[in-house]
C-alpha cells in the first residue's frame, strides 16, 4: 500500500494510506491497527496542545477523525506540522 504520510503519536503511529487511515502499534510480538476508510470519514479535527516555538517546540496537536455514527480515531501528542499536514491530505481524499 501506498503511505502517504506516517507519524508518531503516543498510540503508536498516524499512517494516512492512499484509501483510508490507520493509527497502528508494532512492537515486539503486538499488532493493532484501528484504521477506516475515506469512505467513512465525515471530517477531522486539529485541537493544538502546545504552540509552536522556533528553537523551543515543533509544536503539539491531537489529531481526531471522525467517522459515521460515533466512529473516531485519536491520535495524540502529534508534531503540529505532521498534524496540519494530516489535515490536508484528509480533506484532499474527502472531496
Amino acid at each position: 500500500m501506498d503511505i502517504l504520510l506516517k507519524t508518531r503519536c503516543t498510540k503508536g503511529f498516524l499512517v494516512i494510506y492512499r484509501d483510508k487511515v490507520a493509527i497502528e502499534l508494532k512492537v515486539l510480538g503486538t499488532h493493532k491497527t484501528n484504521s477506516m476508510p475515506y469512505s467513512r470519514i465525515t471530517g477531522v479535527e486539529v485541537n493544538t496542545t502546545m504552540a509552536k516555538i522556533p528553537l523551543l517546540s515543533k509544536g503539539i496537536a491531537t489529531v481526531t477523525i471522525f467517522g459515521q455514527g460515533d466512529q473516531k480515531l485519536e491520535a495524540p501528542f502529534v508534531t503540529l506540522d505532521d498534524a496540519k499536514k494530516a489535515e490536508e491530505l484528509i480533506n484532499s481524499k474527502l472531496q
